[in-house]
């Protein structure tokens, strides 16, 4: 995938918007404050909006060009939006509203079955219902599945987790990270949560003020420190894959590495959330952690109940605010918050081996992968 914005410039009552960006990642976030620019983005992708200057590439073709008079339609750019309010129609049941735009894809390539998206969202029996009878998760998974049925190359969304509680944002995290593994399609996603963006990926654009003042993983925005009002080491969280690499019956344990031949090993409780349908051996998941949830030790540390503990290397110490992120390599990268007394105290430096202490319950599991 491939989206090219060259020069782009537009411009809402006195509000005025330039973007400059090519992005190539699978899953990428747009991240900023309010009013900072980011739905006008998407809309100038999407067609909605007509910019004043520039152009738009997405794989190699042009869906707008200023000077050569180009500016595709949204309904023939191939792209797919799901808004923030999810405009279901109400007086439509959920089988009407998902097969809404089928007379308007004769032409598409179909590559998205309608079995497997109802399946994949877990809507199957909701197909009857009208949009009122439904939950707030389960119209946003509605809408989600009417967007894919629409055969898109790309994927838009505008604040995919607005009024949603905890419980329901982790489904949907897990559904758009299953749509982009099953479908191989790529998403762009507006947030102003940025845990939940960096649940879905490192990769961000950071908006504000009209403009894209950073773009690339969210460390190295935050190492480079040009977004510090926006952007900070408090906010990241550790997001890592491991595979399944073996069982414990009479602890009821799943263990998981970075590898197969990793001897660093999490030990998680078969009863965490997503480890309950019969995980299998090799298969990957995906982790959360936050940084302040590791300790450091230089040796592995006997007679206490956090058997979690992973040997590795330290690749990095960055100092921010007060506080001291060391990046330990463990087979998959942590950083781990610590201050400045412990850094004194286990004499921290670069390429020192230590291990990371980490208690099971501190360990979110974001996504279960099933190929």
């Amino acid at each position: 995938m491939k989206l090219e914005l060259k020069n782009i410039t537009h411009r809402l009552g006195l509000n005025s918007f330039s973007y400059n960006t090519t992005i190539t990642n699978d899953i990428t976030g747009i991240y900023g404050p309010s009013g900072a620019g980011k739905t006008t983005l998407l809309n100038c992708i999407a067609g909605i909006e007509k910019p004043l200057s520039g152009s738009i590439v997405f794989n190699d073709k042009t869906l707008f060009h200023h000077d050569e008079g180009i500016n595709t339609p949204v309904n023939k750019r191939n792209l797919g939006v799901v808004f923030q309010d999810n405009y279901l129609f109400p007086h439509l049941t959920i089988l009407q509203n998902l097969n809404y735009s089928k007379p308007y894809i004769k032409n598409r390539t179909r590559y998205i079955d309608f079995d497997k998206v109802v399946s994949l969202l877990g809507i199957e029996d909701l197909l009857t219902k009208k949009p009122n009878q439904l939950s707030g998760g389960e119209k946003q998974r509605v809408a989600i599945g009417r967007t894919l049925l629409s055969q898109p190359e790309l994927l838009l969304f505008d604040e995919p987790f607005s009024n949603l509680d905890r419980r329901k944002r982790k489904q949907i995290i897990s559904y758009l990270l299953k749509i982009n593994h099953q479908f191989k399609i790529p998403l762009l996603i507006i947030s102003h949560d940025l845990e939940d963006i960096l649940k879905l990926t490192n990769h961000l654009l950071i908006i504000n003020n009209g403009c894209i003042e950073a773009a690339g993983d969210y460390l190295n925005i935050s190492e480079e420190g040009h977004v510090p009002d926006i952007i900070c080491h408090k906010r990241y969280i550790n997001i890592f894959e491991a595979y399944c690499s073996g069982f414990d019956v009479h602890e009821k344990q799943v263990s998981f590495s970075a590898s197969p031949s990793s001897h660093n090993k999490l030990h998680l409780s078969q009863s965490t959330s997503m480890l309950q349908n019969n995980i299998q051996l090799g298969q990957r998941i995906r982790l959360c952690l936050h940084p302040d949830d590791i300790a450091l030790a230089n040796n592995r540390v006997e007679g206490v109940s956090i058997q979690n503990q992973l040997k590795g290397r330290i690749t990095q110490i960055i100092s921010s605010r007060g506080s001291h992120y060391v990046t330990v390599d463990c087979g998959f990268v942590l950083v781990a918050e610590v201050t400045q007394a412990a850094v004194k105290t286990l004499q921290l430096e670069l390429g020192q081996t230590v291990y990371c202490l980490i208690k099971a319950k501190a360990i979110e599991v974001v996504h279960s992968y099933i190929s």
